[in-house]
């Protein structure tokens, strides 16, 4: 990449950044398709950025920048009243790659510990656990990584801190869509 061009995607992400600064909505559910699959994001000027990684079948990634339609309605979030986003169309991709895997993570304290691994490393993570349930049954997660060997490499190395906590079926998002058809 030459010199200038390393210069202008600085000054545009630096510009982008400072939009997304002050949101005019700072949490809403976003509605990403007919079947009402959602994930949270902020809302500017029409726009959304999706903070959650969205399921690999909706089509859309983690930080997608999205025109929405709205409030079409509300919801709560925790003890909160939030409002709903539709989405229009995808404004800009952010083509984060999302990658799928199956997990194994008994303690509420190694859960928490597994968020923070990915913050950590700039990243992000979606796992259904619950205080409530058995939590040592295979589920499926999703998490970002710049490629394959990252998402293996961060994945087995918390997991290799626990003996209790496993991982296993990392794969590109698209892996598990490709089986159903």
């Amino acid at each position: 990449m030459s010199f200038w061009k390393t210069i202008f995607n600085c000054k545009q992400k630096k510009n982008e950044d400072a939009f997304w600064k002050k949101p005019d909505v700072y949490l809403a559910a976003i509605i990403l398709n007919k079947e009402r699959e959602q994930v949270y994001g902020i809302i500017k000027n029409d726009l959304a950025l999706l903070e959650r990684i969205p399921k690999p079948e909706t089509g859309f990634f983690y930080k997608d920048i999205v025109r929405v339609k709205g409030p079409i309605g509300t919801q709560l979030f925790r003890d909160d009243e939030i409002d709903e986003y539709e989405v229009i169309e995808l404004y800009k991709s952010s083509n984060i790659p999302t990658y799928t895997f199956k997990a194994v993570i008994p303690d509420s304290r190694d859960y928490f510990k597994f968020l923070d691994w990915f913050k950590e490393h700039g990243l992000e993570v979606e796992f259904p656990w619950s205080s409530r349930d058995n939590n040592k049954e295979w589920r499926k997660g999703y998490c970002t990584a710049e490629n394959l060997e990252q998402a293996k490499r961060i994945l087995t190395k918390f997991i290799n801190k626990k003996e209790e906590c496993q991982v296993k079926d990392i794969n590109k998002w698209d892996y598990y869509l490709k089986l159903k058809t």
